[in-house]
């Protein structure tokens, strides 16, 4: 426990191909699946194979790039989610619905094209396909990004699918974090609920909940 090493130095970093993307992780999230994968308890499903490096919520900069990459160059800014790979021939791959198919390339605990174990943003260093490494603007701070590579993906189609729908929202989130989304997601009249004493003051944006007669209670 405790102990410092570097991925490459123990061989599970695979070499660059052509068209991938190497890049030093600066930080990853932690997702309640990886604790699961640790202890194989999804071992029926989608069985666990060690050595194990979790995470898919990544973010870091280029080191280095293969000959045919070319949204990327060295110094660059970058983040991965949950996927690496995929068979680059079916019809999800053209429609970048690679996440629905059940050949896709899991960031960890899965096999890459060339038969070597996939490893995760529990390591100093990452490869993966330049289709699925993702920009990151440098005007967004690389420590609070890596959330959104997962857990924000995970929630932005339902959320958006759900704006103006809702009659009430309970929120429970202690630590500081926006409302607008939320209130974006009632309906005229609807109430946002927050549960707890926060540290710090919430921003409050005045102007949507005049325009939908939205209520904010506080319990």
């Amino acid at each position: 426990m405790g102990m410092e090493f570097d991925i490459c130095d123990l061989k599970y970093c695979r070499a660059t191909g052509e068209k991938d993307v190497r890049f030093k992780v600066f930080y990853c999230g932690i997702c309640q699946s990886d604790l699961h994968l640790l202890k194989n308890e999804f071992e029926h499903e989608w069985p666990s194979s060690y050595p194990l490096f979790p995470r898919h919520e990544i973010v870091g900069a280029v080191t280095e790039v293969g000959s045919k990459v070319e949204k990327f160059q060295v110094g660059d800014k970058v983040g991965v989610g949950c996927v690496v790979g995929s068979c680059h021939t079916c019809n999800n791959y053209a429609n970048n619905l690679e996440n629905y198919y059940n050949k896709m390339i899991l960031t960890y605990g899965a096999k890459y094209y060339d038969g070597t174990n996939t490893y995760g943003g529990y390591s100093d260093i990452m490869v993966a396909d330049e289709q699925f490494v993702v920009s990151i603007p440098d005007n967004l701070p690389l420590d609070g990004d890596a959330p959104l590579l997962y857990a924000g993906i995970t929630v932005y189609s339902p959320c958006l699918a759900a704006m103006d729908t809702l009659d009430g929202i309970i929120d429970t989130v202690y630590a500081s974090h926006p409302l607008l989304p939320l209130i974006r997601l009632l309906k005229t009249n609807g109430k946002l609920v927050i549960v707890g004493v926060l540290e710090k003051p919430l921003e409050l944006p005045v102007f949507p909940l005049l325009m939908g007669e939205h209520t904010i209670l506080l319990s």
